[in-house]
This record gives C-alpha cells, sequence and structure tokens, in this order.
C-alpha cells in the first residue's frame, strides 16, 4: 500500500512568501502616502489651536494637506514671537510702544492667517467632497504659482552659488511640483 503525501515544492513556497512581502510593502506604501494628506496639530505645538484639540483632518489632495499644514506652521512660530516679544517687553520696561506695535501687528497677522486658513479649510472640505472645475482651476493655478515661485527662487540661489538655499529651493522645489502634478492628476475628471 502507497501512502499519498503532499508537499510544499520550493516554487510554491518561494511564490507565495513574495506575494506577502509585495503585500507588505503595497500596504506600507499606501499607509506612508496617506499619512501626508493629514494635517495634524500637536498638543505642545500651540496654544491657540486652529484644529480642535485631539482631532486632525485628512485630505485627498497633497495641496490641501499641504496648505493648511503651512498656515498652522505660520500660525504657530508667529504666536511663538508674540510670546517671546511679551517675555521682551515684561523683562525690558522700555520701549513700550515699540514692542505695543509689534505685538498690534502680529496679532492682525495671526487673525489674517486664521482667516486664511479657515477659508482654505471649508474650500478644501468642499473639493474633497465634491471638486469642481473651478475648484480645481484655482487650485491648480494656485500650485502653479508656487512651482514657479519655487523654480525662481532655485535659478537665483544657483546665481548666487548659495548651496544651503540650493539645497533647501530643491526640496521646495520637488515639493512644488509633486502637489501640482497630484492635483493635476485629481483633477482630470473634474476638468
Amino acid at each position: 500500500m502507497v501512502k499519498k503525501t503532499k508537499s510544499l515544492n520550493n516554487k510554491k513556497f518561494v511564490l507565495g512568501a513574495l506575494a506577502v512581502i509585495v503585500i507588505l510593502f503595497a500596504l506600507f506604501q499606501f499607509i506612508s502616502l496617506t499619512e501626508r494628506f493629514d494635517v495634524i496639530e500637536s498638543e505642545h505645538f500651540t496654544e491657540t489651536h486652529l484644529i480642535p484639540s485631539g482631532e486632525y483632518l485628512s485630505y485627498n489632495t497633497e495641496f490641501c494637506a499641504s496648505k493648511l499644514s503651512d498656515l498652522a506652521h505660520e500660525f504657530h512660530f508667529l504666536e511663538k514671537d508674540m510670546a517671546q516679544q511679551e517675555k521682551i517687553k515684561e523683562q525690558l520696561k522700555m520701549l513700550l510702544e515699540m514692542e505695543d506695535e509689534v505685538i498690534e501687528i502680529e496679532q492682525r497677522e495671526l487673525s489674517i492667517i486664521r482667516e486664511e486658513f479657515d477659508t482654505y479649510k471649508v474650500l478644501c472640505d468642499r473639493f474633497d467632497q465634491r471638486p469642481t472645475a473651478e475648484s480645481c482651476n484655482r487650485f491648480i493655478q494656485e500650485a502653479g504659482s508656487e512651482l514657479d515661485l519655487a523654480q525662481q527662487n532655485t535659478q537665483a540661489a544657483v546665481d548666487d552659488r548659495f548651496l544651503e538655499k540650493l539645497e533647501q529651493n530643491t526640496q521646495d522645489i520637488r515639493k512644488a511640483n509633486r502637489i501640482y502634478e497630484g492635483l493635476q492628476e485629481y483633477c482630470e475628471s473634474v476638468i
């Protein structure tokens, strides 16, 4: 009597292992890609939150996530500078008028940035739910302007031979180009 045995040959094992590796790689790539589209403001990042505590915003396009992140960072650093100005004002007790003017100007800038953030949040929420040709054209034009500016800054850095600026501008141009191309691809079906 002959016993039938089942065995796993090397070919099946290698193909199975390769399939598992490819699936894991694709999963990690997807996770890192979706994190680029999130706008998160940490607890210690700012005292006055633009995003409600414990929440984050997530968008379908890197343009919206990047724009709102940039505004949140700008808000944070202006707020931080304003706090430093107030500390200087308390410590030195001199030039009070000038310090008050600086704080007043920065408070106006904070309110302008907050309004711009709120406006872009509304636009990006609408854009995420139902993109229109008008919103696509607006965002593509804005992303194109940022790409042009990044290219001009890179060209100026090359002319001035500032390697440090060149490195930063190269990062800016890559980011602006990635955002511009991603937005065009996203809006192809809308326009």
